[in-house]
């Protein structure tokens, strides 16, 4: 009887066991649902609907008119890219940190418009100064040329409804704000902080959205 008790006792114990392994396995697949929930909400709340680039082609139509400037962004290459950044909201602060550069050449909410015409001509007015553009579009990007200086800026292009995104490499950026400026010096240190901070990241682009 003692033995048929011990062989008892042992098979109840190794019951248990399975199930407290069970258990545990459960807990674990509901904590990394949770987690993975909890860092998708992140993401999103910190980036907005235009996280990472567009891949859909534009249409020169639905450019055209007058776009006025409203606030920075970042969007990711890719939603790894996203991802990979979530943890330490690396974006997060790096927006923050492009509308305080672009505050400091005047560049700032409802103060900058984009106006792109019907004859590929356009102009980016800044306060009380206009820059003459040509634009065209190249699939998803569209492309401003400063026929002063020659210089090309290639922008990811996202739209939602009346809202337009523009999307570009930091480097892109500085062309883009040099040209539009023309003040070098005060471009590069006023986004000396923004490239900091995404110096070792890779598949990041800074922007500016839009409004019609």
């Amino acid at each position: 009887m003692m033995k048929m008790l011990a062989v008892g006792l042992l098979m109840a114990a190794t019951t248990q066991g399975m199930q407290a392994q069970g258990l545990l396995k459960g807990l674990k697949s509901i904590a990394k649902e949770v987690v993975t929930e909890s860092v998708k909400e992140a993401v999103d709340s910190a980036t907005g609907t235009n996280a990472t680039l567009s891949k859909h082609a534009v249409t020169r139509d639905s450019l055209l008119g007058k776009w006025t400037y409203t606030e920075p962004c970042v969007a990711f290459e890719s939603k790894n890219a996203l991802t990979k950044l979530a943890g330490n909201m690396a974006s997060e602060k790096a927006e923050k940190e492009l509308g305080a550069a672009l505050s400091k050449i005047d560049f700032t909410g409802g103060k900058v418009t984009l106006t792109l015409n019907a004859d590929s001509t356009g102009v980016l007015t800044l306060g009380e100064k206009d820059v003459q553009v040509n634009w065209n579009v190249k699939e998803s990007d569209l492309v401003l040329v400063f026929p002063l200086t020659e210089k090309e800026v290639s922008m990811n292009a996202s739209m939602a409804g009346s809202e337009l995104q523009l999307a570009m490499n930091p480097e892109k950026m500085k062309t883009l704000l040099t040209a539009a400026t023309e003040k070098a010096e005060a471009v590069g240190t006023a986004l000396t902080a923004v490239t900091s901070t995404l110096k070792n990241v890779e598949g990041v682009y800074l922007g500016m959205k839009y409004k019609k």
